[in-house]
């Protein structure tokens, strides 16, 4: 799950950057900004937006922790463990 959305939110983090550019690209031929202004304030926009996201994944993780749910790897082992008594049952 968390893996999940790390993997979002990278793909987030990528579709963010393009949009940044487009975004900037758009207030320097509306002369809001200079194009030499451009790529600074590109580059603090994208790090400003994987901070964010750093932070959202942060909360995740510590919220999934506090609700103490089962990870994959804990179901794994949890269904290893019920193959081999059923095994031994047998």
């Amino acid at each position: 799950m968390i893996k999940k959305a790390i993997l979002a939110s990278i793909g987030a983090i990528a579709l963010t950057k393009e949009k940044t550019k487009k975004f900037v690209d758009d207030l320097v031929k509306k002369g809001e900004i200079s194009r030499e202004e451009a790529p600074g304030f590109v580059k603090e926009l994208i790090e400003r937006g994987e901070e964010v996201d750093r932070r959202i994944i942060d909360a995740i993780e510590r919220a999934i922790n506090r609700v103490n749910l089962p990870t994959r790897s804990d179901i794994e082992e949890i269904k290893k463990k019920l193959d081999q008594i059923a095994k031994k049952l047998k």
